[in-house]
């Protein structure tokens, strides 16, 4: 069976629109009392800004905007995971590889 690519554009919005709604369920709890002394609170806020930025990266001509927010989409995935050791295969941990493993993708694959 041949893939179907003319659906990719509708597949890498879908993958925009899916982490922006991850960051906000999972993070906007944690970054709403705005308490800086946590490191969660900076992980949330990375987040929760990067993943807007995401979205807003595929308005633009230009890629630069998409590959910087996945790159730093990444970058806070791992060192969530990192703070969640020893690492313990669990739900937390598969829903923080699947928001790693879209930064990944955006910051290869830009707006393509």
């Amino acid at each position: 069976m041949k893939s179907l690519k003319f659906l990719h554009p509708v597949t890498t919005w879908l993958m925009r629109l899916g982490f922006a709604l991850y960051a906000y369920t999972k993070y906007w709890l944690i970054f709403k009392p705005l308490d800086t002394k946590n490191v969660l609170f900076f992980v949330a806020l990375a987040h929760l800004l990067f993943g807007l930025l995401l979205l807003i990266g595929g308005f633009m001509k230009k890629p630069v905007l998409t590959v910087v927010s996945g790159l730093i989409i990444f970058m806070a995935c791992c060192y969530q995971a990192y703070l969640g050791r020893p690492f313990v295969i669990d739900f937390q941990l598969a829903t923080v590889f699947l928001a790693g493993s879209i930064g990944l993708y955006f910051f290869a694959n830009g707006n393509q």
